[in-house]
């Protein structure tokens, strides 16, 4: 016999394990730890210690420094503290996280992430609390989401006024949460001039609102924005105007078909409003675009064209779309469309 396979043991062993019982002294050691994380300079690496040893922390003893102490992985080991503790202990501590400006952006974020993770039904407005005293900005904007994730709450005149706001991923926020919230009434008011917004994710949350509900009245804004300098905002107003049943944005959708961003939208804008004359330009869709979506789509879309006026028989344009959806079936490897016949033509078969 030889010798195995050697495997890498590694040279440094294993940080040693919490130990699992308590002694006489382990509550005097304790509350000498306690004590000493509200002055010591090395309280950092005590505070890790005592994690890692699962030492008890007095509650006061964490809220009295997380209100003078500002830094911020000193504020994460402090969160982390914190969340092994009951939710109603714990919230008035977050929401002073939170609506604190001094502190950093992450560790705001991670103060709402645990604060939302003990909201029940009838702890949840203090979202709505909370929601009147932080200012506008990343953690607004974290906040109307969650806002916009509960029915329940009366959050519509606190989102209509975040409409307002200077910041506009606020502005966009409030957009998403109140159409999720079915809030269309409000918000109906608002749209024409959300689509006029300066700032485009404004624009493009305002055009997929005005699909969604459908407010025919803002058509005209949308086609506008089919021409608009981002594509994200042309491609939620060509897919609004769709959902509208606004057939007068054809060439918009053709020239949309040049950008990855809209081409999935623009084919099936085509595919209710288009026919064989946009064969040319939505065949070139597969020269950049090769996805699985597109490659669907695209088939669909050439399957659609070729049912339209189909009498007995064949046309000329037919023969041209059911000889493309051939083309992309054999060059993508994807059989999404055929044709059964009884009795096939000698033309039929040699096509095939």
């Amino acid at each position: 016999k030889r010798r195995g396979e050697w495997t890498y043991w590694g040279y440094r062993p294993e940080p040693r394990t919490p130990n699992p019982t308590t002694w006489d002294r382990t509550e005097a050691i304790a509350t000498a730890l306690d004590k000493a994380l509200s002055d010591a300079p090395n309280r950092l690496a005590i505070l890790r210690r005592m994690q890692r040893e699962k030492l008890p922390i007095e509650l006061n003893t964490l809220r009295n420094w997380l209100s003078v102490d500002h830094d911020s992985e000193r504020v994460a080991a402090i969160l982390v503290s914190l969340g092994s503790r009951e939710a109603s202990e714990i919230r008035d501590t977050l929401r002073g996280v939170i609506i604190d400006a001094k502190y950093a952006v992450q560790d705001r974020q991670s103060a709402l992430q645990m604060l939302v993770d003990g909201l029940d039904a009838a702890s949840e407005s203090a979202l709505l609390k909370i929601a009147s005293q932080v200012e506008d900005g990343e953690i607004a904007s974290r906040l109307i989401e969650q806002l916009g994730k509960r029915p329940k709450l009366a959050s519509e005149p606190v989102l209509l006024a975040y409409l307002s706001s200077s910041n506009a991923s606020v502005r966009s926020a409030a957009v998403s949460a109140m159409l999720g919230l079915g809030q269309n009434k409000s918000l109906r008011g608002h749209l024409s001039q959300l689509l006029n917004d300066p700032a485009a994710i404004v624009r493009r949350a305002a055009a997929t609102a005005a699909g969604k509900f459908g407010a025919g009245d803002v058509v005209p804004a949308l086609r506008k924005l089919t021409g608009d300098d981002d594509a994200t905002v042309r491609r939620e107003s060509l897919n609004s105007l769709r959902l509208l049943k606004d057939s007068t944005v054809v060439t918009a959708a053709v020239s949309a078909l040049e950008s990855e961003v809209t081409q999935i939208v623009a084919m099936r804008y085509l595919h209710e409003f288009g026919g064989p004359e946009q064969l040319e330009s939505i065949s070139q869709v597969l020269r950049t675009n090769r996805s699985s979506e597109a490659i669907v789509v695209l088939i669909e879309t050439l399957a659609a064209w070729s049912e339209q006026d189909k009498g007995s028989r064949e046309t000329g344009a037919q023969r041209e779309l059911l000889a493309a959806i051939a083309k992309v079936q054999g060059e993508s490897g994807w059989l999404l469309h055929w044709t059964l016949s009884d009795q096939p033509s000698e033309k039929t078969v040699l096509r095939s």
